[in-house]
């Protein structure tokens, strides 16, 4: 997929960009610019639009971090990557877009909702039963 400059940093280029695969409340804009956010992290698109930088974090209290354990535990899922490491904290340089949907879990981003085969047979049934009764009630009158 190829994305011009100017389209880097829209909503719907960072939901192309992750291929869907990530719930649209991860997609947040902060200060000005949109990024990923999830329970441990915020991600934000470098300019070249091939990698991200990965601040390991508490986004919903700043002040407050995350505990070591968290953070290590982070690091150690990607153990090939560069991580800067501070208190309660960390960073991850350039992730590219594949490492970081293959790290959605350890990094608290969620996952776009997937409706089962199951549960589309029953909404179509449902369409479907909810059709004919207009039509019928569109007859009687």
């Amino acid at each position: 997929m190829v994305l011009v400059m100017s389209d880097l940093g829209t909503k719907k280029s960072l939901r192309a960009l992750t291929r869907g695969e990530l719930s649209d409340r991860c997609i947040q804009k902060i200060e000005g610019e949109w990024q990923l956010v999830g329970t441990y992290c915020r991600c934000t698109l470098l300019p070249d639009g091939d990698a991200w930088d990965v601040w390991v974090c508490n986004p919903a209290d700043l002040r407050a971090g995350l505990g070591q354990r968290r953070v290590r535990a982070i690091r150690k899922s990607m153990p090939d990557l560069k991580f800067t490491e501070l208190t309660g904290e960390g960073f991850f340089p350039r992730v590219s877009t594949a490492r970081l949907l293959d790290n959605l879990v350890s990094l608290g981003l969620r996952k776009r909702a997937r409706f089962s085969d199951e549960h589309k047979e029953k909404l179509a049934a449902g369409r479907s039963k909810s059709d004919s009764m207009q039509k019928g009630a569109q007859s009687d009158e």
